[in-house]
């Protein structure tokens, strides 16, 4: 919650949607899947999570061949996302 303010320029803000697949409760069964997973994977995969997640997100988007900016932004966001994910599994915390 104390991140949101940051997440996006003001001006923008109201454009975004929030899309939390977290579980309410602990006993609460939701059905989700994290496509940063990188349990049960070796760094080499990395890659291929990043290659994945912005081909998806830019195919949904329909960015075709356009919005090189925004791809490269993309791309690096998620490898770091997954490279941070990959340090947890390590660490054992997986879920951290």
């Amino acid at each position: 919650m104390r991140a949101k303010p940051y997440l996006a320029h003001p001006h923008i803000a109201d454009r975004l949607w929030e899309i939390n697949l977290a579980k309410a409760d602990d006993d609460q069964k939701v059905v989700s899947w994290n496509p940063l997973s990188m349990e049960n994977r070796p760094s080499a995969d990395v890659q291929d999570v990043v290659r994945s997640v912005v081909e998806g997100i830019a195919t949904a988007q329909d960015w075709g061949e356009h919005a090189p900016r925004a791809r490269t932004i993309l791309a690096r966001t998620v490898q770091a996302l997954a490279l941070l994910d990959l340090q947890a599994v390590a660490a054992g915390q997986p879920h951290a």
